[in-house]
């Protein structure tokens, strides 16, 4: 359906509603970007503080876990080392039998060598030790009774050796017994001592397993939930980052876009300054609707343009100036009638031949031609003067109505002071 265009915008000339300053460049919540990225910081401090707590926890329940392996394998090399001091001087003494109901050199070389080994056993349990004051002090309490037996043993391989078998087998005495269960007994003490601490190191043991099992099963998942939560906090922050660079580009291009209509409308105001100052200038229509031609033509690339004025009569209205190459074509001789802007005395803008109701004066275009016109009329002081038709490349609207609305505004008083003057010139009448 046709429309009416009845925008009077000089002070903004640049578009169809006058370029104007976009008041709606977007502003940047400042205050929410700094506590956004003030939540990334402490969100990102926090996935590595998990991560720093989760691989302490990890540090010290292996530490731990290490440190109860080596005590759980230092108590059983105790229990070793008591088990072959027993053993060794169990050879010792059967080596000494054995020597005595033989004679035999090689019983006596096992005996030598038992006694050889008994001492640095000894020496090597006491160094196992070290780090437990009671067990110390057993452990030399099983030295004195070892060498005690030890020197029993010898005192009778030295009375077999002078004497003979009967008066070695006189000098072993009731106290050689006692000596070696003592020395049974001082042993199954200590065992029974290293065995409870082996229980408890074992349990502590399991405990820095069960902790780095804790750790492993819980500690790596939730340290992978904060992984992902800071990379999408981080994920965010970029999206966030990457919005405001667009909106800031956006905003620059509108700013861009704003700053250049305005410099359009300033070089628009200026040249309808200039061209209501020749208006004023001029001494006949034909040269004020020339300049009309060559100014609308300027101010209005890509659209063609005439200028219709009524004749006096105001039977008819004829095409009197021209600009452009017109996409269709128009009367040039018309009646006023032909154009719904003379008859509605308001501009009547076309988006679409193909669609909306044209004024008779304009011929039908071509079916596949999308162009779109506008009619202005021009009046002064309350009276019709004529219409200017445009047509341009379509869909519409034309751009840049306001420019031509003004400019006919100007050309009616100018047009009318014209006729005014050459009314006051031909009637002496009306001067006197």
């Amino acid at each position: 359906m046709p429309h009416g265009h009845t925008g009077r915008n000089i002070a903004a000339p640049g578009t169809d509603s006058g370029a104007q300053v976009d008041s709606s460049i977007p502003t940047f919540p400042v205050k929410v970007a700094m506590q956004q990225r003030k939540g990334s910081k402490v969100a990102l401090a926090f996935s590595a503080l998990v991560f720093i707590g989760i691989g302490i926890g990890v540090f010290i329940g292996a530490r731990h876990f290490i440190d109860d392996a080596q005590q759980v394998a230092s108590t059983h090399e105790v229990i070793g080392r008591i088990d072959e001091i027993q053993a060794r001087m169990l050879d010792a003494e059967s080596a000494e039998r054995g020597y005595l109901l033989t004679g035999s050199e090689a019983y006596l070389l096992d005996y030598q060598m038992s006694v050889e080994r008994v001492p640095v056993l000894l020496s090597n349990l006491t160094r196992a030790l070290h780090d437990n004051p009671q067990q110390v002090r057993n452990a030399q309490k099983l030295e004195a009774l070892a060498q005690r037996r030890l020197s029993q043993i010898q005192h009778v391989v030295d009375i077999y050796d002078r004497q003979g078998l009967e008066p070695a087998r006189a000098a072993i005495s009731q106290n050689a017994f006692r000596t070696t269960s003592a020395i049974r007994e001082q042993a199954l003490t200590m065992v029974s001592l290293e065995q409870e601490l082996l229980v408890q190191r074992a349990a502590s043991s399991r405990r820095s397993a069960d902790l780095l099992l804790g750790l492993a099963l819980a500690g790596i998942p939730f340290g992978l939930i904060v992984l992902i939560s800071g990379y999408g906090i981080l994920l965010s922050e970029l999206n966030r980052r990457s919005r405001a660079e667009k909106r800031a580009a956006s905003a620059s291009q509108q700013l861009s876009a704003s700053l250049e209509q305005m410099e359009r409308a300033s070089a628009d105001l200026h040249t309808l300054g200039r061209y209501t100052g020749l208006l004023q200038s001029c001494a006949n229509p034909e040269e004020a609707l020339e300049i009309t031609a060559r100014t609308l033509e300027a101010l209005l690339p890509g659209t063609a343009g005439t200028v219709y004025l009524l004749r006096a009569s105001n039977d008819h209205a004829e095409s009197l100036v021209s600009w452009g190459t017109p996409l269709v074509e128009t009367a040039t001789f018309l009646a006023p009638g032909d154009c719904w802007a003379i008859r509605r005395s308001q501009p009547h803008v076309i988006d679409d031949l193909r669609h909306d109701a044209s004024c008779p004066h304009i011929a039908a275009p071509a079916a596949d031609a999308c162009i779109t016109t506008a009619c202005i009329p021009m009046s002064a002081q309350g009276t019709q003067i004529g219409f200017l038709f445009l047509c341009g490349q379509g869909p519409g609207p034309l751009p840049r109505l306001a420019i031509a609305e003004s400019a006919m505004e100007q050309l009616s008083l100018a047009l009318s002071n014209l006729r005014l003057r050459e009314s006051l010139r031909c009637s002496p009448s009306a001067i006197r």
